[in-house]
């Protein structure tokens, strides 16, 4: 499938993910296993964690490196290097987390970055390429 406006396929399913199933309207938040279940279709039936972060911030480099998107903070990767201490996908935020002084785990670590990237892209800019949102509908 030839990807709209020279954008990838795997960007092009993490927006529609990203703007359709947002955290706060299932309650859950994006982890790993939602970039899984995204591209699995695309890419492979079986994605490992490093897997899903590596196109999760593939996706965000490329939408970072488009400036129609209108990515709210074009903060370069401080703002995902930070994600897991800082800010609304922060591992404390999380419900039923203790503190900071708590041991976590790769996965929730990872799962929190992949939540700021996730969250990043929920509120691109889109419009100049609303179509892709029309072919899934």
């Amino acid at each position: 499938m030839q990807s709209t406006h020279n954008i990838s396929k795997r960007l092009q399913l993490l927006l529609i993910e990203s703007k359709q199933n947002t955290s706060e309207d299932n309650n859950i938040p994006w982890t790993y296993k939602t970039i899984a279940k995204c591209l699995k279709d695309e890419y492979c039936d079986v994605m490992l964690l490093i897997d899903c972060v590596n196109h999760a911030v593939a996706a965000y480099q490329e939408a970072l490196s488009e400036p129609r998107f209108q990515m709210p903070c074009n903060e370069s990767f401080l703002g995902v290097v930070l994600s897991p201490v800082k800010g609304h996908f922060a591992i404390d935020a999380w419900p039923n987390s203790s503190n900071l002084t708590t041991t976590y785990t790769v996965e929730q670590f990872y799962n929190s970055i992949i939540g700021h990237i996730l969250g990043q892209l929920s509120v691109a800019h889109v419009g100049w390429c609303k179509e892709i949102f029309n072919k899934t509908s």
